[in-house]
């Protein structure tokens, strides 16, 4: 199918196409990169998104430019799709699972979903740095093969608010929006990630989202209806953070997403119940506070008079 810059026809079937397309594009991509830099001893920087690593690939072979620019370049059809609004939704979760569905199985060069998906986005390199807050993760980006399984454990859809905790450089917040519509509001503790985070809603035109840089712990959950959590916490400030889930939970209306291995203490928690999903992503949904029932309040609290009971001694007339 030729691929046209100014315009893409979008049903299920092309962007099905497509998706397949890139991913053949990206291993062949990742063939030749390898011959290349065998032959003039270069490495390339991974991952290999061009405005992150400008700088870097200038310095390599022009030969090895021309090969990562390519590939960059052949999704532009799509990316003027996603960011006029029109690749969005049913058709975005159709291209998702394609480009997973087509996953070679090796990996040998890396996960060409993620590549794929960064190189659409145009998502800048996660450089960190400044230190890290004791007690958070590094920032790991949630791999594109989980998101699906995500929303659909999540039953996240357009009429939800979701809060991404750590949310690094927006990556999953910008995703979930794309496949459901749903708004949403990212916290991220490292300042350069979280400036990442913002630079890539503005360029891809997701105005129903925003990110800022703070401490996770300290976000107001209160206009939240569901949490997702990569793995932004080590246990023990993950029992700190449970504190405030647990919190928001008492209003009801809400549950947390999440992908690690943090679940012990939500188990614990009164506040909610694991919903019986499996796999490696799991939903903890709030119980909630119940409204207090003033009859049965009162029942509990007196006890009833004992009732008169007629006599059974025959009354002479």
């Amino acid at each position: 199918m030729a691929a046209r810059h100014n315009s893409l026809h979008l049903t299920a079937q092309t962007v099905e196409a497509r998706a397949q397309q890139a991913i053949s594009r990206s291993v062949e991509t990742s063939e030749r990169l390898a011959l290349l830099q065998e032959k003039t001893g270069c490495t390339l920087p991974f991952p290999f998104n061009a405005p992150a690593t400008r700088a870097a690939l200038e310095r390599l072979p022009a030969q090895i430019l021309r090969v990562t620019d390519a590939l960059h370049q052949s999704l532009e059809p799509e990316r003027r799709a996603l960011r006029s609004g029109t690749l969005r939704g049913e058709l975005f979760k159709t291209y998702l699972n394609a480009l997973i569905a087509a996953e070679p199985k090796d990996h040998a060069y890396g996960s060409h979903a993620d590549r794929i998906v960064d190189l659409l986005l145009e998502t800048e390199e996660a450089a960190e740095t400044q230190s890290l807050l004791h007690g958070t993760h590094h920032y790991t980006p949630t791999p594109v093969k989980l998101i699906p399984k995500l929303v659909e454990v999540g039953q996240l859809s357009q009429h939800d608010h979701v809060k991404d905790l750590g949310c690094g450089n927006g990556r999953l917040l910008a995703l979930l929006h794309l496949m459901t519509g749903c708004r949403g509001s990212g916290v991220e503790i490292l300042e350069g990630l979280s400036l990442q985070g913002e630079k890539l809603l503005r360029k891809n035109n997701l105005s129903s989202l925003s990110i800022r840089a703070g401490n996770a712990l300290h976000e107001n959950l209160s206009d939240a209806t569901a949490v997702v959590l990569y793995a932004p916490f080590y246990a023990s400030m993950f029992r700190t953070a449970v504190d405030g889930f647990e919190e928001r939970a008492s209003a009801g209306n809400f549950r947390i997403v999440l992908h690690g291995p943090m679940e012990t203490f939500l188990d614990e928690s009164p506040r909610f119940l694991r919903h019986p999903s499996s796999g490696a992503i799991r939903r903890y949904d709030a119980i909630g506070e119940q409204p207090l029932d003033l009859a049965q309040v009162c029942a509990d609290l007196i006890p009833p008079a004992n009732p008169i009971r007629p006599s059974s001694r025959k009354i002479r007339s």
